[in-house]
């Protein structure tokens, strides 16, 4: 039987949430009854706080979050941003400018004045609508707000770029970010619409693999098992002292990770997580 480590971390999309963007009954009762055992879990993810604490509603998460790939990292109990690693605006302006003159939508997100705003630009190309469409369905405590200029766009503390659309439009995205050296960025396909793909670029301080340490000291735990299904989690999972993916994860991820488990659908964290962590005495500092 493989040990359970001290900090267990987990996406969300696509690996602990279902297809209806929840987690399920099943997986709320086995996770809450390991956290009562003295388990320590946290989790990592590309959404906001916001998103993701209303989409695990029903588990008390009391460890510090990473969110936003990392970019901000989140006190769930008191909702406080415990920290936050920033992007040079200065070096990404002409970048940003390129993006408009392709009728690309970008999506910059921005702390002003401790809260978190979201600024977008309307063009004339048919990608847009995927961003309108993005903004529509966000029910959030983040402040959406309509720019006209680049200069505009770039207003506070910028955190995180993103935009969404296809492949080509992506991968346009990939073209003019690729050289920046503080940017990382990542291009993945949607966890829940095939065919949708998104374009996310953030600070080098800022990746999974790097909250993974910051997880870790607020925790005061000393290895990490970690759970993945996209891309952007292979950094992370590369950094843990034990991965697993889920049954539905990208072929990358499968192929590095020391275990794979059942699905999304089939709440495969959940059920992997119990199946080993049948031990007299649990893991805590």
């Amino acid at each position: 039987m493989i040990k359970l480590y001290k900090l267990v971390v987990i996406d969300l999309d696509g690996t602990l949430l279902n297809d209806d963007e929840i987690v399920s009954n099943t997986s709320v009762e086995i996770i809450s009854s390991l956290i009562d055992r003295g388990i320590l879990f946290t989790y990592a993810t590309a959404r906001a706080y916001s998103s993701a604490k209303k989409a695990t509603e029903p588990l008390c998460f009391q460890l510090p979050v990473a969110t936003y790939n990392g970019a901000i990292i989140v006190d769930p109990v008191s909702g406080d941003i415990l920290e936050y690693s920033t992007i040079n605006k200065s070096s990404i302006f002409q970048q940003i400018d390129q993006l408009l003159e392709f009728s690309i939508c970008p999506l910059v997100y921005s702390l002003n004045n401790g809260k978190e705003s979201v600024s977008w630009k309307k063009t004339q190309g048919n990608e847009c609508n995927g961003i309108i469409d993005f903004i529509g369905s966000r029910n959030s405590d983040i402040i959406f707000h309509q720019s006209y200029s680049a200069t505009e766009l770039l207003s506070g503390e910028l955190f995180y770029i993103a935009t969404v659309g296809n492949l080509e439009t992506v991968n346009k995205c990939k073209s003019i970010f690729e050289h920046i050296s503080d940017l990382s960025y990542c291009v993945q396909e949607d966890a829940y619409k095939n065919g949708l793909f998104w374009f996310e670029a953030f600070s080098v301080d800022a990746t999974k693999d790097k909250s993974i340490k910051k997880l870790k000291r607020y925790a005061k735990a000393d290895r990490v098992i970690s759970f993945g299904d996209n891309i952007n989690d292979i950094a992370m999972l590369q950094a843990s002292d034990y991965s697993i993916a889920v049954g539905n994860a990208f072929p990358e991820l499968i192929k590095i990770a020391d275990f794979v488990t059942g699905t999304n659908k089939q709440d495969g964290v959940a059920q992997w997580l119990l199946k080993n962590a049948n031990v007299p005495k649990i893991y805590k500092s």
